[in-house]
């Protein structure tokens, strides 16, 4: 699982890419081989009223599949990408179950169908010793 961290107008300092590390390994928990680039980008927004927010996106790219992109916002950096990073662990294990379950059923169908194919094909049994 690769991970980088990307930023647009807010001063990244060291510490931010290591926090990001940290929180992508506690947020995909078992499921680092499945995954094969996490990107954090964080950017300024500015909020209604003058404010503004720390904006961060997740791009969590999963191998052979579709991408999962979750986004947050908050006043403090390190509250917006723990935030978000949580809530991209589980839409990234919500997806995994899908396609594992949708995987369950495909085999399940194939396995019914091999049955169905070998009761019409196959002769009766006879008991000989009646």
């Amino acid at each position: 699982m690769n991970i980088e961290v990307r930023s647009k107008g807010i001063p990244v300092d060291k510490d931010v890419p290591h926090f990001v590390k940290c929180r992508s390994y506690l947020a995909f928990t078992g499921l680092e081989d499945q995954i094969g680039l996490v990107s954090v980008f964080v950017s300024r927004t500015g909020a209604a009223g003058g404010g503004s927010e720390i904006r961060c996106m997740a791009l969590v790219r999963l191998h052979g599949q579709r991408e999962v992109v979750i986004e947050g916002a908050h006043a403090n950096l390190y509250v917006a990408i723990h935030q978000t990073l949580d809530e991209a662990g589980w839409a990234t294990a919500k997806t995994l179950m899908r396609r594992q379950s949708g995987l369950i059923q495909q085999q399940l169908a194939l396995i019914e169908s091999q049955i169905a194919q070998f009761e019409t094909a196959a002769p009766p049994l006879t008991d000989r010793a009646a």
